[in-house]
């Protein structure tokens, strides 16, 4: 095999991991989201979506988008500010 052929090849597998790293990482984001409806798993989903907020650009559009989600998000924040009102 010569160089060329080596580095062509070479390459198309940084390709496929960066692809196959991606779809990982929106799998990972979607499984978090869905998370958001569960109260056990909850705030663990909220502190990894925080953390991937700034590298994930769509993230607003998959916790708007999915449902059930803002809703839920919505009853939590009002749960917590009535037990903060004195």
């Amino acid at each position: 095999m010569s160089d060329k052929e080596m580095n062509q090849y070479t390459e198309e597998n940084k390709q496929q991991s960066t692809y196959s790293n991606k779809f990982e990482d929106i799998y990972k984001i979607i499984e978090w989201v869905s998370n958001l409806k569960n109260p056990d798993l909850r705030i663990n989903s909220l502190v990894e979506l925080s953390k991937q907020r700034d590298s994930f650009s769509d993230l607003a559009i998959y916790l708007w988008y999915s449902p059930g989600i803002i809703s839920s998000l919505y009853i939590k924040i009002i749960l917590i500010l009535k037990l903060n009102d004195p």
